[in-house]
């Protein structure tokens, strides 16, 4: 099995102790005490990971990972001062509340260690280490995180104006005028009817102030703007149709 790194101290304390361990003692070495503080976080922020990031243990131990979308991307090695490389896998992302973390590794000759890490509020990443044999590191991390600033809240839409007018009020602009009617010109005498389909029964008769049909040059408006095509019935209105309302076929009429 092939043996993992570790700092040998140069105190009698830590000299027994690191006699007592293994070779293949976990990446984890005693360190100083001192634990970073946090610096308050910046309001207002989205913090992101960068995609490669290296952790600097106190014990001058390198962990580097990849990271995608602040999420472990599966592997990760670490380099021991003696300059040996060993590989492991590696999972975590960041916590819901976008700035704490843990990362686990899982060392390929055995071993894990556990990252707890914090992004800072000016973006620096820094934490702790624990492996299996409950030893600690303390550890900074490079480079630091992004400050991803939040989309801008969509402005406020105005309020409606108010109804009626007065003093300081303002007042609803009235609804548009309705479409100029569409007129028709008779282009030779035609009968006009009652209802579409050309029945005598629905013919409208002679009388004494319409002659019978709808004289050459007469003009009149077509219901609601509608067509006139010239081989269907128009339906048509005005003064010079009987009771105002009727059809008349549409090739004796011209449109503008």
């Amino acid at each position: 099995m092939k043996s993992r790194p570790w700092v040998t101290l140069s105190t009698p304390k830590y000299l027994a102790t690191a006699a007592a361990l293994s070779a293949a003692c976990l990446l984890t070495a005693p360190g100083p005490a001192e634990a970073i503080p946090p610096a308050p976080l910046a309001p207002a922020c989205t913090w992101q990971l960068p995609a490669f990031l290296t952790i600097h243990q106190d014990n001058n131990i390198d962990v580097r990972m990849a990271i995608n979308d602040n999420k472990l991307a599966g592997r990760a090695d670490y380099t021991s001062p003696g300059g040996g490389v060993t590989h492991g896998n590696a999972e975590g992302a960041l916590n819901s509340d976008g700035r704490t973390f843990l990362f686990i590794m899982r060392w390929d000759p055995g071993g894990q260690n556990n990252y707890s890490g914090q992004i800072n509020g000016d973006g620096s990443i820094s934490g702790t280490t624990l492996n299996e044999r409950n030893a600690t590191n303390n550890w900074t991390a490079t480079p630091n995180a992004t400050c991803v600033a939040p989309p801008p809240k969509p402005a406020d839409k105005p309020p409606a104006p108010a109804a009626g007018g007065g003093a300081g009020g303002n007042e609803v602009p009235p609804p548009p005028p309705p479409p100029a009617a569409r007129t028709a010109t008779a282009t030779a005498d035609v009968d006009v009817y009652s209802a579409p389909g050309g029945n005598d029964a629905d013919k409208y008769p002679k009388t004494d102030t319409f002659p019978g049909f709808l004289e050459n040059g007469r003009q009149v408006d077509l219901v609601d703007g509608s067509a006139c095509p010239p081989a269907d019935w128009c339906h048509i209105s005005g003064s010079n149709v009987p009771t105002g309302n009727g059809y008349a076929w549409g090739s004796f009429f011209t449109t503008p």
